[in-house]
């Protein structure tokens, strides 16, 4: 029989090797959890495959623009190469509005709110025309399907608009601009909270010139932006510029006091979506270079010779109705130019 002198060192012993068995236990378990996780990076699984729920989609509707075969591209990014971008994007419907029973009545509401009390001239099956009846150059142009509108004053026909110049600057103009379309409960508040520019216009003849301030200007322009979707912008026709903008006068009269209001807003379905093959970036750079890009700003580099500075992908967001919101190449290059290439691979879009 053990004495008890045997039993406590063998009791001992056994926590010791207890301790060192879990101690070893331990440091296993964090090496094999840490070498899963090292591996899980550096061989991360596939994406799952395009759902390409749509079908084939539109071609992106650029405008027409300056023929681009002429230009002559030089890659000169940061790193000398083309980025790595995304091989899958989405794709959101976005749909382009239906005219319903209520739709003119609504029309005739929203052309009341903005001063037209006259009937309205029949432009096409779904675009009304109101003249304002006591300032004759002011016409509203309503598309009672989707509910966007565009207002103008003829600012070239009447030089008195400009004798008076109580212009807003920067803050004050984007503040009156967010409180006017809030004030008709038209915008909705992505729109009206987001990002803004503002950019003061000479008036020469009916052209408009860009000017540096607001004390040498006739005219301020503000653009509202639409919030970044999936970390990407929303750029429309022209990269500086939105669909939803309004051009103030110095004249305090609210007739005149806005020369132009121009309300394009498109419904995006962010959960209506399908994922879609990008082509590669290497194809689009060789798209841009064969003439197929949209010229989307020249800039004022006054050369066809274009060093490209940056490239990275948008949401196409139009001025003119498309049922889809699809991914563009953006190639950025010195003051000023921007070009866009369908995202989409080829098989995707139809022809």
């Amino acid at each position: 029989m053990a004495s008890l002198t045997e039993t406590a060192y063998y009791t001992r012993k056994g926590v010791n090797f207890t301790i060192i068995g879990l101690v070893v236990f331990l440091i296993l378990k964090f090496a094999i959890g840490y070498a899963l996780e090292i591996w899980a990076e550096l061989h991360p699984p596939p994406p799952p495959p395009p759902s390409v729920a749509f079908g084939q989609v539109p071609q992106p509707k650029f405008p027409e623009s300056s023929p681009s075969a002429n230009l002559v591209y030089s890659l000169d990014t940061i790193s000398g190469n083309l980025p790595t971008l995304p091989a899958i994007g989405k794709v959101y419907f976005m749909p382009t509005g239906k005219e319903t029973l209520l739709s003119l009545q609504r029309a005739q509401d929203e052309a009341k709110k903005l001063g037209f009390t006259a009937d309205p001239v029949v432009v096409s099956s779904t675009v009304r025309q109101w003249t304002d009846s006591t300032t004759p150059l002011r016409t509203l142009r309503y598309d009672i399907a989707t509910g966007n509108f565009d207002v103008k004053y003829d600012w070239s026909s009447d030089a008195s608009l400009f004798v008076q110049k109580d212009l807003p600057d920067t803050d004050a103009a984007t503040t009156e601009a967010r409180n006017f379309f809030a004030n008709l409960n038209l915008a909705p508040d992505e729109i009206i909270n987001g990002k803004t520019s503002v950019t003061f216009y000479q008036a020469s003849l009916n052209k408009l010139i860009p000017t540096s301030s607001v004390s040498s200007a006739d005219l301020v322009r503000v653009d509202f932006f639409r919030n970044d979707l999936d970390q990407l912008p929303l750029l429309s026709d022209a990269p500086t510029v939105s669909p939803l903008y309004v051009v103030f006068s110095g004249i305090k009269d609210n007739t005149r006091r806005f020369v132009e209001i121009h309300f394009t807003v498109w419904q995006i379905e962010t959960e209506t979506f399908s994922t879609y093959p990008l082509r590669p970036v290497s194809q689009a750079w060789n798209d841009l270079n064969s003439g197929k890009g949209y010229i989307a700003s020249m800039g004022t580099a006054g050369t066809n010779l274009i060093s490209i500075r940056n490239i990275y992908l948008a949401y196409y967001y139009p001025f003119s109705a498309m049922e889809f919101l699809e991914p563009v190449y953006v190639f950025e290059g010195d003051k000023g130019f921007t070009a866009y290439v369908p995202g989409i691979s080829t098989d995707w879009l139809a022809k």
